[in-house]
């Protein structure tokens, strides 16, 4: 970010012959100036030290992709960073990421969390992303059902309902396997 500073000729106004309101008024100004400065500067330092957690926490995203990406939550980056959560949300709202897989808004790296056969915890996020590999490469003459491909993911160790998996394909704007047979 470009640095903020005030202008030396407001400073140095108070120096100058100007009546004793003048100089009140400028000099509250003055202070609601450097007040402004000083938050611009601590969001910003707030917002650097987010994208670091970020980056730490996603490890595994930016080194293999969507699919790689861990749930987390706003709370649990509030704790990490020392900040109430609403201050994460206000933060990731409007800024953006540029990674090697596109840019995202800083809202994408917090999702929710599907528990795995094993016990590890998947993000949302990264299991609409292998829906939509799955059907990205199935045949087209032969659509997979929304059953098929829950039964799919369960061999990958994913335990989801059939009704999630279509309500997470809607939410790709992917129609049902009867509307994307290919004729």
């Amino acid at each position: 970010s470009p640095e903020i500073k005030i202008n030396n000729n407001y400073v140095n106004v108070g120096e100058k012959k100007i009546s004793i309101e003048d100089k009140i008024y400028l000099k509250e100004k003055l202070q609601e100036a450097k007040l402004f400065i000083k938050n611009i500067s601590y969001r910003n330092n707030t917002l650097l030290l987010l994208s670091k957690c970020i980056v730490h926490r996603q490890k595994k995203f930016f080194d293999h992709g969507i699919e790689n990406l861990i749930p987390m939550n706003l709370k649990e980056m509030a704790d990490d960073i020392g900040v109430h959560e609403s201050t994460i949300s206000r933060l990731t709202n409007g800024k953006y990421m540029q990674t090697p897989f596109g840019v995202f808004e800083l809202k994408f790296f917090f999702s929710a969390a599907i528990k795995s056969e094993d016990g590890n915890n998947l993000s949302s996020t990264s299991v609409i992303e292998k829906i939509k590999k799955i059907i990205m490469s199935e045949n087209k003459k032969h659509p997979l059902s929304d059953n098929k491909i829950k039964d799919m993911l369960k061999k990958e160790g994913i335990k989801i309902a059939r009704r999630t998996v279509s309500k997470y394909r809607e939410s790709l704007k992917i129609e049902s396997s009867a509307g994307r047979k290919l004729k």
